[in-house]
């Protein structure tokens, strides 16, 4: 643990309490031995933790040796370990050891990351499941009905995996104990129209691929002898948690999000310019760069005017032609601000907004659009200055830059 170059970076949790339990164990069975450890810092914090590995040091005798090893091998039958101890300077130190044991990193299971995406779950970097908020729903993930116990979600010892378990049950009591489930009023929904058409929806299903939660699949409508007319995708409003990912990859313009529909989306961007210039828009997403503008505001940290915003459940509900159509009705410059890498409160949302303006990018250059009038960010709920940062160098590079007035000329081209 805590070794990149040669483990894992990050903390076991459970590594420093099993070392001492067993070194304890290990001097209560062989009376006459000695027993080291050797130690990079002892995270011991738990109730009576920190009273345990004392004793394992006053009362049991176990020497704890603060310091790296930097090699064993074996000599004459005996294992040869060499460290140094950086409480004495740096001092090497060799023990010829019966046994060495081995305080290896607490790592997910081989078949996690598989069962994830089966569940459509997310999971960090090393594999362990990913909770829908560490602080406000620590036991829930971002898929309804799936929760979180134990040391799928990260390293964690006997007594925090207890509590953690009797809370995921709680949670599920609370599911059950209710005749009815309540979802979230935002949701995506496919239009129907009037026979034969019954719906714009052409079954491509590309939003099948894109929706993080599994909710979305094949509908099939039929007329009234049972025969199969057309396959359309249905969206599940159970599963669905509303980031609008799938609105964006409609290419039919069949799915819509409601409360963040394309009529008041293009309505609010329609809405916002007025005389002052520069001109720029901001679309950003709800649960992060949204609250850190409102966080900037409530700590008063100024930051220029000229920016609009226009809020999304998720940057992977951004549609990039309302950044084309923000520069028809005469914006000057475009922010694109979402949540960091891995905190996506929709699992994959920003993953795939990242994907898609990697492509708008080389649109943009093909068609002369200087890049600099568009800047992507990744900005979180507790980044307020950072936010404020990110207008006002955008807001003076767009104003040396001067007015976009390239729009008509691109219009009359064909490009834009």
């Amino acid at each position: 643990s805590r070794d990149p170059a040669k483990g894992i970076e990050y903390c076991s949790k459970i590594c420093c309490m099993y070392t001492a339990k067993h070194a304890m164990l290990y001097k209560h069975k062989v009376h006459d031995a000695d027993a080291y450890v050797f130690y990079m810092d002892i995270r011991a914090a738990g109730k009576g933790y920190d009273e345990f590995v004392r004793r394992a040091i006053e009362e049991d005798h176990v020497q704890y040796i603060r310091g790296r090893v930097s090699r064993v091998y074996e000599r004459n039958g005996k294992l040869i370990v060499k460290g140094a101890d950086t409480l004495l300077g740096a001092q090497p130190v060799e023990i010829e050891a019966d046994m060495v044991v081995l305080a290896t990193a607490g790592v997910a299971n081989e078949g996690a990351e598989a069962l994830a995406q089966s569940l459509h779950v997310s999971y960090d970097g090393h594999q362990f499941f990913s909770e829908a908020h560490p602080k406000l729903r620590p036991v829930e993930t971002n898929t309804a009905g799936i929760f979180l116990a134990g040391a799928c979600q990260a390293p964690k010892d006997i007594p925090e995996s207890v509590s953690q378990a009797s809370a995921a049950a709680s949670k599920v009591i609370g599911l059950f104990s209710s005749d009815e489930l309540t979802r979230e009023p935002v949701i995506a929904v496919v239009n129907r129209t009037a026979p034969p058409v019954f719906s714009t929806c052409v079954g491509c299903f590309l939003c099948f691929s894109a929706c993080p939660y599994g909710a979305i699949g094949p509908e099939e409508i039929k007329g009234r002898d049972g025969t199969v007319l057309k396959t359309v995708a249905s969206v599940n409003p159970g599963l669905c948690q509303g980031c609008g990912t799938c609105v964006a990859f409609c290419r039919s313009r069949s799915i819509d999000l409601q409360g963040f529909t394309h009529e008041q989306m293009y309505a609010e961007v329609m809405e916002l310019f007025a005389p002052f210039e520069p001109k720029i828009v901001a679309f950003v997403c709800n649960w992060c760069t949204y609250a850190g503008a409102d966080l900037t505001g409530t700590s008063r940290i100024k930051y220029a005017s000229n920016v609009r915003i226009v809020r999304f459940p998720c940057t992977g509900r951004i549609d990039y032609n309302l950044i084309m159509k923000s520069f028809a009705q005469g914006a000057d410059g475009v922010i694109v601000s979402g949540c960091h890498p891995n905190d996506c409160h929709y699992t994959s949302g920003n993953f795939h907004a990242r994907r898609r303006w990697m492509v708008f990018r080389q649109m943009m250059e093909y068609m002369g659009i200087d890049m600099r009038r568009v800047k992507f960010s990744w900005v979180s709920a507790a980044e307020g200055a950072k936010w404020a940062e990110i207008v006002n160098t955008t807001v003076a590079e767009i104003r040396a830059l001067g007015p976009f007035n390239a729009y008509p000329e691109l219009a009359r081209r064909g490009v834009a």
